[in-house]
């Protein structure tokens, strides 16, 4: 999963910048990992008032263009998200709602790991 998580986070500020800057697709455009206890992928959530097909073309497209960015990515920007990644998944929460979220999200993926490191493998 800590490669899952990797791979999400350098993704999403990519796609944000793309996919709701430069394309312009909806007001809400996100992605984050999923992780369920028998799938795991990453999630695009778009609210656009595009037709579907044409928001999940742009979606295969950035997909298709972010393989020549991950193949050519430097050492240092790489570096640089995996400590960025470590950093957001080990903040300590802010408040009570950040905590909830957190727990609810494992109650909800099926995985009721509560003791689970937020970031096993990625230091």
């Amino acid at each position: 999963m800590a490669k899952l998580r990797l791979f999400a986070h350098v993704v999403n500020e990519r796609a944000f910048s793309r996919l709701r800057t430069t394309e312009q697709l909806g007001y809400v455009v996100m992605s984050s990992a999923w992780i369920h206890t028998t799938a795991a992928g990453v999630l695009f959530r778009i609210q656009s008032e595009k037709p579907t097909v044409f928001v999940e073309s742009r979606i295969d497209a950035f997909l298709e263009d972010l393989k020549e960015v991950l193949q050519t990515i430097d050492q240092n920007d790489f570096k640089k998200q995996r400590t960025g990644l470590v950093t957001k998944l080990t903040q300590k929460y802010v408040n009570i709602d950040q905590e909830y979220a957190e727990f609810a999200e494992r109650i909800d993926s099926g995985t009721y790991d509560f003791t689970a490191s937020a970031c096993p493998g990625i230091s």
